[in-house]
């Protein structure tokens, strides 16, 4: 009788047995799956699942005065490029001072300070050109012109270049543009003025500055 009740204990006790151990057979056969490290967490993430935020670039919102006077300004600059008369540049100016006059009237409108920029290098370039180019002589170029007065104040002449040496020297010591000018005394007045071999130099400074300020405008227009 005890050894029934023996086996009957040893019985039940190895059906316990395998009924626990059943389910940790079980976990280990491929029905649980251990929790991922915290280093492959994060090289999924990269995988695809992950990205880093991309920098938004911000596109002028652009309007018709503004395109208006970008062109307007391009229709002078490409003058440049031509064999043209005064009378064209004057036409193409007032064109482009219209331009620019209408978008300044558009609280929206981008670019435009580079622009008028561009615009009053051309009116100052247009302004000399009538006043000195081509004039029977040089003294009509003189500092007592007002556009000859404001180009000499832009590119204003480095005091005693003449006693720096030669023309590399200068260039080094004073690397910015400045006009070279002349003094002409007579028995009424004494006053400065801009030779004839520098008025065209003078020209192509203005011209250049144009340029330089239409490309910030595209720039700022998005029109690169």
């Amino acid at each position: 009788m005890g050894n029934r009740w023996l086996g009957l204990c040893l019985g039940w006790l190895t059906l316990g047995a395998s009924v626990v151990a059943n389910p940790l057979d079980q976990q280990t056969q491929g029905k649980f799956i251990e929790p991922p490290k915290r280093d492959e967490v994060v090289s999924r993430q990269f995988q695809g699942k992950f990205q880093s935020p991309r920098s938004i670039t911000e596109t002028p919102i652009l309007t018709t005065a503004d395109l208006e006077a970008l062109d307007a300004i391009e229709a002078l600059n490409n003058l440049l490029a031509t064999q043209f008369s005064l009378f064209e540049y004057g036409v193409a100016l007032q064109n482009a001072r219209a331009a620019i006059g209408r978008a300044l009237l558009d609280q929206t409108a981008v670019g435009i300070a580079p622009l008028q920029s561009a615009l009053a290098a051309h009116t100052l370039a247009y302004e000399f050109w009538q006043t000195c180019y081509q004039q029977p002589t040089a003294f009509f170029c003189a500092e007592t012109r007002p556009a000859v007065a404001e180009v000499m104040r832009l590119y204003a002449k480095p005091r005693a270049a003449e006693k720096i040496g030669s023309p590399v020297e200068i260039a080094v010591k004073y690397p910015k543009p400045w006009v070279n000018t002349r003094v002409h005394v007579s028995l009424r007045e004494t006053v400065e003025y801009i030779p004839a071999e520098e008025q065209q130099r003078v020209l192509r400074l203005l011209w250049q500055r144009a340029l330089q300020d239409t490309e910030q405008a595209r720039i700022a227009l998005g029109r690169i």
